[in-house]
């Protein structure tokens, strides 16, 4: 059951909540066969408005700091706690870990080999630092681009869609994100159709806690925070689902 941060003015209802406004938070599941092969899995929802924009200096130097610290890191990436959890649940779906790598253990190979960092745009930017700092895969979406209900579930045989800065993506065995007009997220690369431009005024993100709530709720909070100090966020609202 997802259950808020902060009260709310009305009744949970499945794995969705109202918002100050009356408006529904996306109602999201999380499909059985994932709940049995991670049990301790949780997802951080968050909600915001937005202005999307090129990011500033202050945000770019967040990112340049975290990149610092974590490039000096000693541990081989896929032995750091939160990646080997998610390698450990691809596995456990058939999928190949280190041919379709989750998001974070991309970034963090890009910065130990010297590689900048991509520059996107503020809310983009945002996720990746937070991704980056806790090694935690989060999908970003446009809110308006997505039909719930959403679902938490293993790829199936033949399902793909266009990755970000990819082609068609094999989604057999991956964890996805699907709502009413099929797949549009996954820990590896969302897809084109629900990705944020720079129209994009309401946002949906999605934090997959592979290691518990007890170290996700840190990264929801600062996703909340780089929101509000970088991207001018309004309405905030932040939920978990596990």
């Amino acid at each position: 059951m997802m259950d808020a941060v902060a009260p709310y003015p009305s009744a949970l209802r499945w794995n969705g909540v109202f918002l100050n406004d009356g408006r529904m938070m996306i109602e999201i599941g999380i499909d059985p066969r994932i709940r049995e092969l991670a049990p301790g899995l949780v997802l951080g929802c968050v909600e915001a408005r937005v202005v999307t924009e090129p990011a500033g200096a202050a945000l770019w130097a967040e990112m340049e700091d975290a990149a610092a610290r974590m490039a000096a890191g000693p541990a081989e990436p896929a032995a750091e706690p939160p990646i080997a959890a998610l390698r450990a649940l691809y596995k456990a779906l058939g999928k190949e870990p280190s041919r379709y790598r989750g998001s974070p253990e991309a970034l963090l190979r890009r910065v130990r080999a010297g590689k900048e960092l991509y520059r996107i745009h503020n809310v983009v930017d945002a996720v990746n630092l937070v991704s980056l700092a806790t090694l935690l895969p989060i999908g970003l979406y446009d809110r308006a681009r997505l039909a719930p209900p959403v679902r938490f579930r293993r790829g199936e045989p033949g399902e793909t869609y266009d990755g970000i800065g990819k082609e068609s993506l094999n989604l057999d065995g991956l964890p996805v994100l699907s709502d009413a007009e099929g797949p549009f997220g996954s820990p590896t690369s969302d897809s084109r159709r629900s990705m944020i431009t720079e129209e994009a005024r309401e946002i949906f993100a999605v934090v997959f806690g592979v290691t518990g709530r007890e170290a996700l709720e840190p990264a929801v909070e600062m996703l909340a925070d780089l929101l509000r100090r970088h991207a001018s966020a309004a309405e905030v609202e932040t939920a978990y689902v596990g």
